[in-house]
């Protein structure tokens, strides 16, 4: 059989505007039961939950008090208490204070029919001070200060915050804090003493005469001590290593380091390290404006044992430099993919290797290969950001290009394959680098149509069609479209615009393999000043010179 309980829970519970604290049981036309669910949550009265019988009736009535309880309380929020409850009954409903209560005086916020008033209420007088609906209790917290704090931190063995007595010194706030550290320092120390929020006074001592007993500091509280290490008060000591280590690093300086040990420490000596050839490179004290450093020359056992000969000794900010020895390369590795016999990876030989010769290593070309179509992949060295931005600043074709170059984390090379197999060992022969990739692909016989036109495709390609042709096949510039802009980005990676003169346009030459861009219009373009014309005009001119510097 359901109860009272069970009727609510499925109905829902009472709305914002129902009552908690009455809810009627009517059978027959008589009310049989109250409940009131707060008696049942807090002290688990069944009082008024009867089980339900045939027709009938719950009624919800709407609540009378309303209060609302804000703060340092263990369960804030609003509770319903009956006609006559008292602040005391509302204590027990929000479950009593936290322990960061301040409870020495309780503040509640009433409406008294035409604005806010505040009641000021003590603790001992809950019992008897009666809630109305619409109050507001805001239980503030214990201020976060300390009546009675004083505190020392730095080179002590128990820093922290301890008890002040009348009477109290500094030696005996030191002895507190079981005395100095040896890296103390000894020559001074600074007091801090605060009189009110707003003034506060330095007073320094020295910690040798304190604990020597020279000099006494009566306390007072919320003083602060610091006692200082010693090496808080100089630079940060370090030694530098790089070069032909396993690990390149700073390092923390120690007394009687030697270079064995700071190699040691970086990893140990590289396969191609020459221990004969080790630079230390120190800083002077006294030297003149035109000396920045003196560097020193040493060498090391290769195993780093310790010898009979007179160790080298390291000071603070050296600098090690570990070279490796003559003629020393990694091997370097470059790959070809496509229309060659033998696609892969290759070591090069010698640092003269070209284009030209890595198409020899792989096999040759294959029948299928589209020369026209490749070119060489590199990665990028340099600030591709700030060459982008400066792309950007040029133009509405120089924004399309720093987009595409920027999002690569490698260059595309725009080579001339024909003419490199008919000139080997030329100039437009590129010799290789680290990680380059020569791509050669098969023959596209598509043109690509992309941006601003109404119907962006991919369209086989026909020597005879020029550019607009291939436009107006896929439906023509967009009403956004910037026509004088439109460029043309070959598949070996070169890129060709549209050149104007007055009313006349001359657009780039088709390719197999060919993508046509047409960029948009800048909106709400603003007339030029004669420094921004200017401005442009130098972009212009380096932008091929940028181009060429991002590819490198």
């Amino acid at each position: 059989m359901s109860t009272v309980l069970n009727a609510l829970y499925v109905a829902g519970g009472p709305t914002k505007l129902g009552t908690f604290r009455e809810i009627k049981l009517v059978r027959k036309d008589e009310t049989v039961a109250t409940l009131d669910v707060y008696e049942y949550l807090l002290n688990g009265t069944q009082k008024g939950n009867l089980k339900l019988q045939d027709q009938d009736v719950l009624l919800v009535g709407p609540y009378k008090n309303l209060v609302t309880v804000e703060g340092a309380v263990k369960r804030p929020g609003i509770y319903e208490l009956t006609q006559e409850q008292t602040l005391a009954n509302l204590i027990d409903y929000f479950g009593g204070f936290t322990s960061k209560s301040y409870t020495s005086l309780l503040v509640v916020e009433r409406l008294n029919g035409t604005q806010k008033e505040v009641k000021e209420v003590a603790l001992s007088q809950a019992d008897t001070f009666v809630m109305k609906s619409g109050d507001r209790l805001v239980i503030q917290e214990v201020l976060d200060t300390y009546e009675n704090k004083i505190s020392i931190e730095g080179a002590v063995y128990r820093p922290g915050n301890f008890e002040f007595n009348e009477g109290l010194s500094l030696k005996d706030l030191i002895e507190k804090a079981q005395g100095v550290t040896p890296e103390a320092f000894l020559s001074r120390g600074i007091l801090v003493r605060t009189y009110d929020d707003t003034q506060k006074e330095n007073i320094p001592f020295s910690v040798q005469a304190i604990i020597n007993g020279a000099t006494t500091i009566p306390l007072l509280a919320r003083d602060d001590i610091r006692i200082f290490r010693k090496d808080e008060l100089r630079e940060n000591r370090t030694i530098s290593v790089s070069g032909a280590v396993n690990t390149e690093q700073t390092i923390d300086f120690i007394d009687n380091l030697q270079i064995e040990d700071v190699i040691a420490m970086s990893g140990g000596l590289q396969e191609g390290a020459d221990p004969e050839q080790i630079s230390v490179s120190r800083r002077l004290k006294d030297g003149s404006f035109r000396t920045l450093s003196t560097v020193f020359s040493v060498s090391s056992a290769k195993n780093l044992e310790i010898t009979s000969g007179e160790p080298f000794y390291l000071k603070p900010f050296d600098i090690v430099s570990v070279r490796y020895a003559k003629g020393y390369t990694a091997q370097k590795t470059v790959s070809v993919k496509g229309e060659v016999y033998y696609e892969g990876k290759y070591v090069l030989q010698d640092k003269n290797e070209r284009i030209s010769d890595l198409i020899n290593r792989a096999g040759g070309l294959t029948i299928f290969a589209y020369l026209e179509g490749a070119y060489l992949s590199r990665k990028t060295i340099g600030n591709k950001e700030d060459i982008g931005a400066t792309l950007e600043n040029t133009s509405e074709l120089g924004k399309e290009i720093s987009k595409e170059l920027t999002e690569q984390t490698t260059a595309k090379i725009g080579i001339n394959l024909p003419l490199i197999l008919k000139a080997p060992g030329s100039q437009i022969d590129l010799l290789l680098e680290e990680g380059d990739e020569l791509i050669i692909p098969s023959e596209k016989q598509t043109v690509n149509v992309t941006g601003m036109v109404l119907s962006p495709s991919l369209v086989q390609f026909d020597s005879t069609r020029s550019l607009k042709d291939y436009i107006n096949g896929s439906g023509g510039f967009s009403e956004k479209a910037k026509k004088s802009k439109t460029y043309v980005v070959y598949q070996n990676g070169d890129i060709k615009t549209t050149r104007t003169f007055l009313f006349f346009k001359w657009y780039p030459k088709l390719a197999l393999g060919a993508t046509i861009f047409v960029p948009e219009k800048e909106e709400n373009k603003k007339r030029l000043t004669v420094s921004e014309i200017l401005g442009i005009t130098t972009s212009l001119a380096t932008l091929g010179v940028l181009v060429q510097t991002l590819t490198k």
